[in-house]
């Protein structure tokens, strides 16, 4: 059951995204749901369960978003990757979480860059990573607070440790 939960979410994170959440874009602002879903996601799933639903979200935004075909979803697995077995059971999901999705955001504009580096394409890095960056940081842990809710009500027997929302 919880599974067919997650991957609701996963489809709401997705319809979000590509709603609601791309009126913000006007103002400089690039909120991405998906990528907090995939954060919050890397600490609460089972590895393999997760990275299905990451590559799948992530070729949906390559063939929707993307010129090139597979660097979304290589972008996504890969930050699910790092959290899943670097932050996962090294830090408590409450206290960091926000530093988590701060870095995380830092980590996708980077691997963005380096994409567009060695695709040949002009790079404006100033921008990227103040403007672009900054905002999107932000705006990802406003996002974040009612995913990380929801995932821990539905993971709520596993995680009785910790003070439960933020």
């Amino acid at each position: 059951m919880k599974k067919i939960i997650i991957f609701f979410i996963a489809i709401f994170s997705y319809a979000l995204q590509t709603t609601v959440l791309q009126h913000f874009h006007s103002i400089g602002i690039s909120i991405n749901a998906s990528f907090v879903f995939i954060c919050i996601l890397a600490l609460y799933s089972n590895f393999y369960f997760g990275m299905g639903i990451v590559l799948l979200l992530g070729l949906v935004h390559d063939v929707l978003f993307s010129p090139w075909l597979g660097l979304q979803a290589l972008i996504f697995v890969t930050i699910y990757i790092l959290i899943y077995y670097f932050m996962r059971e090294k830090i408590t999901k409450k206290r960091y979480m926000i530093l988590m999705i701060f870095t995380s955001t830092f980590l996708i504009h980077l691997m963005y860059l380096l994409f567009l580096f060695f695709f040949g394409h002009p790079l404006r890095p100033a921008y990227v990573l103040f403007k672009m960056f900054l905002g999107e940081s932000f705006g990802n842990i406003i996002v974040s607070i009612p995913i990380y809710m929801i995932f821990n009500k539905i993971y709520k027997e596993q995680d009785s440790n910790y003070i439960h929302g933020i």
